[in-house]
Order: C-alpha cells, then structure tokens, then sequence
C-alpha cells in the first residue's frame, strides 16, 4: 500500500488501520539531542536486545510507559498499540517523554483519529530508539502485556542508519519485531502495520546549520541552530547519504509483509516529496532539520 499525496500522514494512518480493522471484521549509537552521520555501513546482529544506555534518561522513560501498558492492560488493553521512535512517539507530544511544543497538536490528531475509527490507540514509543532498543522494549520491558491489539503500527529503523548499521540488518531486526508481535496472539491474528522509512535529508541539512552556526562560534543565539531553517537545496533527497540505504531498507520490509498474511506494508514515501523539473524534494514541512 502506498500513502496518497494529498491527504495528511494522520489520514493515511488512519485509513490503513481501518483497512485492517475491516479485515478482521470481516475475517480477513544516538546521544541525545545529537544525531550522527556514520562514514561507512556495517553489519550488526539487530535480533539481540539493547537497552538505550546512551540516553540517560531512557530507563526512566521506558519504565514509565511500561506503567501504563500495565494500567491499560487492566482496563482491557487497546484495540490498536503504536510502536516506533521520535517519528511516532510525536503523536504523544512528547519528545525523550518531556512535553515538546513541536508536537503539541499532535495528540489531538491521534484522538480525533481514534474517535473516527471508533477504537483506542495507545502510543508506545522512544525518541532516539533503534531496532534493538525496541527488541529489549517487548521482551524485556514489559511492553507487550494483556489483550493483544487487533492492529499494531511498526515504524523503526531509521535511526539504526544514523549510526551505520546497514540496510539487511535493519531489514533482519525489523522481521525478527513482526515475529515477536505477531507471537503475541497467534489465536486471535494481531495484524501488523509495517511502515516503510521516511525520506530524510538530515545529514545535508545539517552540514547547512553548521556552516551557519559554526560549533567554535562563542556567542550563538539561544536555539538558533535548532530552528534556523534549511534552504530547499538541502532538501534534494537523492544528495542525502542516507537516500539509497532507505529504498533498500523498504524493499526489505515490502519483502517481508509479502511472506505474511496478517501484515501489510505501508510506503509513505510519496505523502513527504514534491518534484520541480528533475529534482526530488523533501516538502517544506521539514525544513527544520531534513527528518521529522
């Protein structure tokens, strides 16, 4: 499936998960605040779980969200669970689980989408998380716990490439997750919404804000470099580093939703691009910083 380019991310979301909400009716390495650009991809084994000990606060973060899948879970759990990075933990209006203005709004968007479709959506999600990270989260976080959702959304990887961990791998530790969550309730047939990787263009982006603000610069107006605004020509997604390893990464995951009846792969891309003439731009909503 593929999101359209006229409608808002939340819409496609929510469409897609009324698409398999239909179906079961019918019985069918990140410090924080920092982001890297690695100088060459390697392979890793992202099957084994981490635990975030690069952001400090992290532990307390993941124990809190693990209080409240227990408390849902005793009021009988949600219909639809979220899991994923900063990209998905905005629909919580928080970033690291501190309040963050950018996405202030964003809850009210997840509420009117879930008063639409008529379910409970509960958001599980880490800013800065990789694939391992979310490994540990359900098999040691407690983070998968009493009546399975009838629709999970997965959206991890994209930090995993911040810190070179090439594409297969991505791809091995994201189908190693679909197992995990489609092993929660093998009887009642969770379905999964796998989402592709956005498009990104940070590391150019980022280049820009540094020639701006040069780190040496002794006096730098307070948050000027996180809210600068980067020039459309840093937004051309195929002079991003990170261009062919997210194609190959989403042809991974498309792979993978085709060996498995109950998931279905969503591909975003189109809803975040514009063209003029040749070039492939990323739309002007991220200029803030190439990614979200």
């Amino acid at each position: 499936m593929k999101c359209s380019r006229d409608k808002s991310f939340a819409v496609d979301l929510g469409l897609a998960v009324i698409f398999m909400l239909f179906q079961i009716a019918s019985g069918g390495t990140r410090l924080r605040g920092k982001m890297t650009i690695p100088t060459k991809m390697v392979d890793q084994d992202t099957t084994k779980p981490l635990y975030n000990s690069l952001v400090q606060s992290w532990g307390l973060v993941q124990g809190k969200l693990a209080e409240e899948v227990e408390m849902r879970a005793q009021q009988g759990g949600d219909e639809v669970v979220m899991f994923g990075d900063s990209l998905m933990e905005a629909f919580r209006g928080t970033k690291f689980g501190s309040p963050a203005k950018l996405y202030q709004d964003y809850p009210n968007l997840l509420k009117a989408m879930a008063d639409d479709l008529g379910v409970s959506i509960h958001v599980r999600a880490i800013a800065g998380d990789k694939t391992q990270n979310l490994v540990w989260r359900l098999l040691m976080g407690k983070e998968m716990q009493g009546v399975p959702p009838k629709v999970v959304t997965l959206l991890i990887g994209t930090n995993d490439l911040s810190y070179g961990i090439s594409s297969g791998s991505v791809v091995k530790g994201v189908d190693f997750l679909v197992k995990t969550l489609l092993s929660w309730a093998p009887e009642r047939r969770t379905r999964v919404l796998l989402l592709g990787l956005f498009p990104r263009t940070f590391d150019v982006c980022i280049k820009y804000k540094q020639s701006l603000f040069p780190a040496r610069r002794p006096l730098i107006p307070r948050g000027a470099s996180q809210h600068a605004i980067c020039p459309r020509s840093t937004m051309d997604v195929e002079k991003g580093f990170f261009y062919h390893h997210i194609n190959a990464v989403n042809a991974g995951l498309e792979e993978i939703a085709s060996k498995h009846p109950w998931v279905k792969y969503l591909d975003c891309t189109p809803r975040f691009l514009e063209t003029d003439g040749d070039t492939t731009y990323l739309k002007p909503f991220f200029q803030r910083d190439g990614l979200h």
